[in-house]
């Protein structure tokens, strides 16, 4: 299971390389347009959201239209990268993002933590 799981992932990472930079832009204003119509992610007062490296989608517009919407925004900080040991960051505006150790915007130190 878990070796279908790896060579899943990576066929779709491959794939999603190959897709264009125009096709991709498109495809994240259209996920932003459904999300801002999800009514259970418009009810939520807390949302929390990754940033988004190539080729994954661009979510920086995403964070700044929950921002925009008075959502209480949170985004992972890494803080034990070898294990991969993360926890939700609150921000409130994406200039308080700034490169981690592998160059993916993160939260900057002094932003506090969100509990569970």
């Amino acid at each position: 299971m878990k070796q279908s799981k790896v060579s899943l992932r990576e066929y779709l990472w491959k794939a999603q390389k190959e897709v264009s930079l125009e096709a991709r832009h498109r495809s994240d204003q259209a996920l932003l347009s459904k999300l801002l119509q999800f009514i259970p992610l418009l009810k939520a007062k807390t949302i929390f959201l990754f940033v988004g490296v190539s080729p994954e989608p661009e979510t920086l517009p995403w964070i700044e239209s929950f921002l925009h919407l008075g959502k209480t925004v949170a985004v992972p900080f890494c803080f034990e990268l070898e294990y991969g040991i993360m926890e939700a960051r609150h921000i409130t505006a994406t200039d308080q993002l700034v490169p981690g150790k592998f160059g993916i915007l993160e939260p900057r130190q002094t932003c506090p933590v969100i509990e569970k």
